[in-house]
């Protein structure tokens, strides 16, 4: 059973409480979609848990931002702040694993990516159907798996060939943030069958909220980000 996060953005008890969940539904294997950092107050402590317990990990953007490798003012205040406030936090060996991140991982049954299959290091969005069609062409697979929106959703995209079936694009929604108004964590669970179609289902994982909030708010960083946590905006 194979297990799909994102979007974890230093929320430890909302990684610790999606993990704990997994190895009680029986995952034996984790792919993390990038965003391991920014926003929360457990940057460090989430890349040793994604490094330790998820067979790839991706490359986002706000793992970019924190290693200094994007310009800060395509993000809003509030993460921009948070960015800076990563950058400072990380140790050395966080930012090592982080840069050496891939943007995409793919295998014979999906695609695996950050933003988008088309040209993921431009960080762009699937949030209607029209965005998926427009990534087509990105991905060969029957699914393609991404994060970034941090909103959950399925959107069928046109076959490779005639005969085929329809494809889809599948975002997983986030960990940390999510923003679906819904402020449980979030994660897909992916369980081949030999002879039927794979079993896909969206898992949502309460946690504990007050304390990722009362550590964003004693680091400093903007309260405005623990405030959204607790409504999932």
């Amino acid at each position: 059973m194979l297990a799909i996060i994102s979007d974890i953005h230093a929320n430890l008890e909302a990684l610790d409480a999606t993990f704990a969940a997994g190895m009680k539904l029986g995952v034996d294997e984790w792919i993390c979609l990038g965003d391991v950092v920014g926003y929360g107050a457990n940057p460090n402590e989430c890349v040793e848990r994604v490094a330790a317990l998820c067979s790839v990990v991706l490359f986002g953007n706000h793992d970019e931002a924190a290693i200094g490798g994007m310009d800060l003012s395509w993000f809003n205040p509030w993460a921009a702040e948070a960015a800076q406030w990563t950058i400072g936090a990380l140790t050395p060996d966080s930012r090592k694993f982080l840069s050496e991140r891939p943007y995409r991982h793919e295998t014979g049954l999906a695609t695996f990516v950050h933003s988008t299959p088309v040209a993921p290091e431009e960080w762009n969005y699937v949030l209607r159907q029209s965005d998926a069609r427009a990534q087509a062409t990105g991905f060969a697979t029957p699914f393609c798996f991404v994060g970034h929106s941090h909103c959950p959703g399925v959107f069928p995209v046109d076959p490779v060939e005639a005969t085929s079936e329809p494809r889809h694009l599948i975002n997983v929604g986030s960990v940390g943030q999510p923003r679906d108004g819904d402020p449980r964590a979030c994660m897909v669970v992916l369980t081949e069958a030999q002879d039927s179609e794979p079993d896909i289902r969206l898992v949502r994982l309460k946690y504990d909220v007050e304390a990722a909030q009362r550590k964003i708010i004693e680091a400093g960083l903007p309260e405005m980000l623990a405030r959204r946590l607790e409504v999932g905006a």
